[in-house]
């Protein structure tokens, strides 16, 4: 067991992959694994990946298939990982060399089963924006139920014990994060919040969604 799996969905992001690769191989926190899904990509996404699990073998695991949609990608993911915490990174974003570091220690710490952390926004002019989420205290969404609109539903700026996800997985339908963070979100005893900004979530004009 090693104490972070990453997974990473792909789908034709040879624009971007290298560089939310590279800011995972380089992360501070050396007992994790990367979990590297090519789902079904038509350009030059495999060779990318294929080039990271040759460069990083100890660290990549990477996997291909016949596209099935990213609710399918991340649930594979979350079932061959070994970690004791998941998360989840798009394969156009990146993350700071910390990030799984201080999510981490943050979590162990607290004693949490989810800890969420600030992100910036970068657009395709490559401009960079802080997007801070609201400060609270360490709850759960009993205690606090304007959590659930108040912390953000996308799945990337999150650490995760594993072992919510031992009955819940993503629904195969379109805004698949809409419904399965507010399941973690009211799962989770403790939720804590680390006030950095940590994760680079990138807005692209052509992207499904374009929502922060």
């Amino acid at each position: 067991m090693v104490k972070v799996s990453v997974i990473v969905p792909v789908y034709n992001m040879e624009k971007y992959l290298g560089t939310c690769l590279s800011s995972l191989v380089r992360q501070s926190l050396k007992d994790i694994e990367i979990i590297v899904i090519n789902d079904g990509s038509t350009d030059k996404s495999m060779e990318i990946i294929d080039y990271y699990k040759k460069e990083y073998p100890k660290l990549i695991k990477a996997y291909s298939f016949k596209n099935q949609g990213i609710s399918m990608t991340r649930n594979y993911g979350i079932d061959v990982s070994c970690g004791e915490y998941i998360t989840f990174i798009d394969s156009d974003d990146y993350v700071e060399v910390t990030f799984l570091e201080d999510m981490y220690n943050k979590i162990i710490e607290n004693d949490s089963d989810i800890c969420v952390c600030d992100y910036y926004t970068v657009n395709e002019k490559e401009d960079i924006k802080e997007f801070k989420l609201e400060d609270f205290n360490i709850c759960s969404i009993k205690d606090n139920p304007q959590l659930l609109w108040k912390i953000n539903s996308s799945p990337w700026n999150k650490l995760y014990k594993k072992e919510l996800f031992k009955d819940i997985e993503f629904e195969v339908i379109k805004y698949e994060d809409l419904l399965l963070i507010p399941k973690l979100l009211c799962e989770s005893k403790r939720i804590v919040k680390l006030n950095k900004f940590l994760n680079y979530y990138r807005i692209r004009e052509n992207s499904e969604t374009t929502v922060v």
